[in-house]
């Protein structure tokens, strides 16, 4: 699906997404576990670009 558009993107589920938008600060590095809770039950685990 990326090959058709003129940009670099990436595509995520939910739970990935919701990690990645609540813990994008710029250049701080941060680890976190992020559950979501919907119809379905989704998490991630945010660890920055430290190794985890």
């Amino acid at each position: 699906m990326s090959a058709f558009f003129p940009y670099p993107c990436h595509f995520l589920n939910d739970a990935n997404a919701g990690a990645y938008a609540e813990g994008f600060h710029g250049d701080e590095t941060e680890r976190f576990f992020y559950l979501s809770l919907s119809n379905t039950v989704g998490g991630a685990i945010f660890g920055g670009n430290d190794d985890i």
